[in-house]
């Protein structure tokens, strides 16, 4: 990338601005985006819970709304003030002068070019590329600080010829009801709940079709007539979300997941009585759910358990136990109640089986019965660690 790499010399390391919690802030009125606006009056839902003598006004203009608050305190007013002075530049030509874009789009093209994205190549005959753009964005925290800037190259698709660059561009997306359902049980019975942002989700989608691009700004050395053959996917090209969602279920398939028949975008994988885990998809938004013994276990082993290397079909992934095992061996030294168990299961690391995968997850079933050993276990951890510092 040599023609950003020449700007990138006149900034020093970047510092996210954040946002000042003492400012004294008297404007009242402010021109925000639809997507300011959203943050902004989620923000006064849930930070102020006593909202008499609030008055929030909103009226939308030619170019973005106008928001008007009257009755809140400095340090809301900061906030808010905070969101809308934060601009996003409307061109290459000013994101390029500007540090903190800069290096988003440096970090952008390296992205690109580490997942092979493109392979540049004069254009065939016959064949038309289509265009790309830089879009740039402003990720927030809940209380007004920026947590990133986010610059995308995206692909001109509305240039796309169908069964020409593209054929096939659906794909399916969760269903309210399946996330409200899920979330319901989570509370009821205590589950594990983690959420995952994909990074670049829609690089990780291979294409059938040969799609060309022109260079993006930034990228192309003066003279430079060759233009990006796509082998990856792109944000933008009508097919990406299809392709993205394409390969993940692939992984997830060849993980043991099994997709749901009521709602596509739901995958579960079930280990005996004792695992489970729930997978649900909203285009590169993921919810996992885990639900790890459902009954918790008096005893680290069952009592008689007589453990050989050919118990049991192979595991597929060995790794996953290796895994397990390493972190378990952690904890005895602060629980003896496990040496024994963890000093049996370490003797099957090489080629591991469905039996010792399953005498693994009794331990974990152990230690969700006696939690507060766990805890006092990972204190001692804490504290040791913090001594030797």
């Amino acid at each position: 990338m040599p023609s950003l790499k020449k700007h990138f010399r006149k900034f020093p390391p970047p510092n996210l601005p954040l946002a000042s919690q003492e400012s004294n802030v008297n404007l009242h009125t402010f021109k925000i985006t639809i997507a300011q606006l959203s943050l902004v009056l989620h923000y006064l839902l849930q930070r102020i819970p006593n909202r008499l003598g609030l008055v929030v006004l909103c009226g939308y203009g030619f170019s973005s709304p106008t928001f008007g608050v009257g009755g809140l305190p400095g340090a809301h007013l900061a906030f808010i003030s905070t969101i809308s002075s934060n601009e996003k530049p409307k061109s290459f030509s000013q994101a390029v002068k500007i540090q903190h874009w800069l290096y988003a789009m440096i970090a952008e093209l390296e992205a690109l070019e580490n997942n092979h994205t493109w392979s540049l190549t004069p254009l065939p005959p016959n064949k038309k590329p289509i265009g790309c753009k830089w879009v740039y964005k402003i990720n927030y925290r809940f209380d007004g600080t920026i947590e990133r800037y986010k610059a995308r190259l995206v692909a001109k698709g509305f240039t796309q010829v169908e069964g020409l660059d593209y054929h096939d561009t659906f794909a399916p997306l969760a269903k309210l009801v399946t996330v409200r359902a899920l979330l319901s049980v989570v509370s009821a019975k205590n589950w594990s709940l983690h959420q995952l942002d994909v990074n670049n989700a829609f690089l990780h989608g291979d294409l059938d079709e040969e799609v060309y691009m022109t260079l993006p700004l930034g990228f192309a050395r003066q003279g430079e007539t060759r233009v990006c053959k796509l082998d990856k996917s792109i944000d933008g090209l009508k097919q990406a979300l299809h392709q993205w969602f394409a390969k993940f279920s692939q992984t997830l398939h060849n993980a043991g997941f099994s997709q749901s028949r009521a709602d596509y975008s739901l995958f579960t994988k079930t280990i005996g009585t004792s695992s489970s885990t729930f997978v649900l998809v909203y285009v590169d938004d993921i919810i996992v759910i885990g639900l790890l013994g459902a009954k918790p276990s008096a005893f680290p082993m069952e009592e008689h358990l007589h453990l050989t290397p050919t118990n049991g079909t192979p595991l597929l992934d060995p790794s996953a136990y290796r895994r397990l095992v390493g972190r378990l061996i952690y904890l005895t030294v602060t629980m003896p109640d496990i040496v024994y168990s963890i000093h049996i299961l370490s003797q099957f690391m090489q080629d591991p089986c469905t039996t010792h995968m399953d005498s693994a997850i009794r331990v974990l079933q152990y230690l969700k019965g006696n939690t507060w050993k766990t805890h006092i276990a990972l204190l001692i951890h804490f504290t040791c660690f913090k001594w030797l510092l």
